[in-house]
This record gives structure tokens, C-alpha cells and sequence, in this order.
């Protein structure tokens, strides 16, 4: 939809800070932000902010959302056992 955007920013994950953020524009905007090199079988907390504006038109139905998608690429024979200090973030 024209004239809306989202920001997501300030994402934590079990007490470690995501420096980057995703930022999408406009009819079919997409910004994907890629964060790995966990282990979540026991699961995890994830905070953050979010924020959605538009115009004129409030967006209706899916036309401004996102998603969190969580899941394993490939198997691995071993799993780190936290966060740890470092994460691999691609765009």
C-alpha cells in the first residue's frame, strides 16, 4: 500500500541486543532480517518495538503487517548452547 511503512528496532533476544534493524516501504515492501547461530529447542524471549504508519488510507487486511518466522535451515551435528556475543545478520 502507498504511504505506509513499518520499522522493527530495538529487538532483544534472550538478554542480547539485535544492532540491526528492518525497515520496509510502500506497495510491496519487503525488508527481511536474518538472525542465526542459536539454539531455541528450549525456547527464547524476543522483545522489540515496532511501528507501522501510513496516510490518508488505513491499510486493510494483510497490506501492513510482518512476520516472525522461526526455524532450521539445515541439520547440524552440534548446536551452540546460547547466543552467545555474536550474531550473523543478512539482508
Amino acid at each position: 500500500m502507498l504511504g505506509s511503512d513499518i520499522l522493527l528496532d530495538g529487538l532483544v533476544i534472550d538478554n542480547v541486543a539485535v544492532t540491526d534493524t528492518s525497515y520496509a516501504i510502500g506497495q510491496n515492501g519487503l525488508d527481511i532480517l536474518w538472525i542465526q547461530g542459536a539454539s531455541i529447542s528450549n525456547g527464547f524471549t524476543m522483545s522489540g518495538h515496532t511501528t507501522m504508519a501510513w496516510g490518508a488510507t488505513r491499510p486493510s487486511q494483510s497490506n501492513l503487517a510482518f512476520q516472525i518466522k522461526v526455524g532450521k535451515l539445515k541439520p547440524t551435528a552440534v548446536e551452540p548452547t546460547s547466543w552467545g556475543k555474536v550474531k550473523a545478520l543478512y539482508r
